[in-house]
């Protein structure tokens, strides 16, 4: 089984099999499989017929998700038992194909990285009471000049200006989680135009102060990556939020907003939008 590093070369080749499988977990796109790829290298097992992605750590090597398409479950698991230490896995349906070709499979839930999902009308409208407390969070912005526009290449050069002084701002130390962040942020800027990301950003009297990126990531579900404000600003990560649910995400039924990782401060904001249903992720062990 020969299992081959991602680059963005293989852009075709992956896309091709999440157009034909249309994956429903946020890690399950080409830009995100990239962009986190210096601090967690990405590789895959393309069988013809299905792709499996894989993670190196050390001298282990962890199936990264679902694998899709048609795929030989029975090598994959000889594979799993000789060099994993664990697995990330979404969803039952791979339970069973697993279970069958390796019985000794321990199966454990993963809910710090369940996928948040919301429907698109409720981000993009904030209806009914639910969502008082955000309106009136926006409402703090009402008296600024301000305008939302999509993302351009030829804006990113203001982009990355922004987001260099969050991130200092931020304090964000070489080696920390933080930094890993900025490391794909980075990245996706600075390949914009070759990947399938798109963004939209809020200024302020002229001035780049938020900004967010996402893409498809099924044919009725957009995915949010990143999001930043300027926090001297109140309202204004809940201002982006809208904006871009209402201007650019407008024809998905469905937003997921990624996993909270298990960070209290995340997970609170993120169940204050009032998910719609969660994506379970599973972990397993073959023994």
């Amino acid at each position: 089984m020969t299992i081959s590093k991602l680059t963005l070369a293989d852009k075709q080749q992956v896309n091709a099999y999440f157009d034909a499988y249309q994956p429903h977990i946020s890690e399950y796109t080409f830009t995100s499989l990239c962009a986190w790829n210096s601090s967690r290298p990405i590789y895959y097992y393309d069988s013809g017929t299905g792709i499996a992605f894989l993670i190196k750590q050390d001298d282990k090597v962890i199936l990264f998700g679902d694998p899709l398409g048609t795929m030989d479950f029975e090598k994959l698991c000889f594979y799993s038992k000789q060099t994993l230490g664990a697995a990330i896995v979404s969803g039952k349906r791979i339970h069973k194909k697993f279970s069958t070709h390796c019985p000794s499979i321990t199966w454990t839930r993963d809910p710090d990285y369940d996928d948040y999902m919301y429907n698109q009308s409720d981000l993009a409208l904030l209806p009914g009471n639910r969502f008082h407390k955000k309106k009136n969070l926006i409402h703090k912005c009402d008296h600024l000049n301000w305008s939302y526009e999509p993302i351009s290449n030829e804006i990113i050069p203001e982009i990355e200006t922004f987001m260099h002084n969050w991130y200092k701002h931020k304090q964000c130390q070489v080696g920390s989680g933080l930094w890993n962040e900025f490391q794909a942020l980075s990245y996706v800027l600075s390949h914009y135009n070759q990947l399938a990301a798109f963004g939209g950003l809020i200024r302020i009297d002229g001035q780049i102060e938020a900004f967010t990126i996402g893409e498809k990531l099924n044919s009725k579900t957009g995915v949010i990556h990143f999001e930043k404000a300027n926090t001297a600003y109140t309202g204004l990560y809940q201002l982006i939020n809208r904006e871009f649910a209402k201007r650019t995400l407008e024809n998905f039924k469905f937003i997921n907003r990624e996993p909270d990782m298990g960070i209290p401060g995340l997970k609170q904001a993120k169940h204050s939008y009032h998910p719609s249903h969660m994506i379970e992720k599973y972990r397993f062990t073959c023994q």
